[in-house]
């Protein structure tokens, strides 16, 4: 294995994959996939949510996200921002 793989990530076990229906019998829901179209409900609040911003390259610098993450941190704008400390940091969405 690479030398660039930490200890913990060589010890890991490779993925592997669940048995796959061979007929149209069953609905394969197993890898995140799904057969059937999101409802236009969900279309509609993509779409709003969105406001035309998925057909542009999104900031490169973050500077919106991380003056939300200073405001919510009480700190400094993050150059750097692990996605396990901002998911821990933001309010439950439960």
């Amino acid at each position: 294995m690479s030398s660039y793989w930490n200890q913990f990530a060589q010890k890991l076990d490779p993925y592997v994959p669940g048995e796959q229906p061979k007929d149209k019998k069953y609905v394969k829901l197993n890898t995140n996939e799904n057969p059937y179209p999101p409802s236009p409900r969900v279309l509609t609040a993509i779409s709003e949510a969105v406001n035309d911003q998925l057909r542009l390259y999104p900031d490169p610098t973050c500077d919106a996200l991380r003056q939300k993450s200073r405001i919510i941190l009480n700190s400094i704008p993050i150059r750097s921002l692990s996605a396990t400390v901002l998911m821990k940091s933001l309010p439950s969405a439960s």
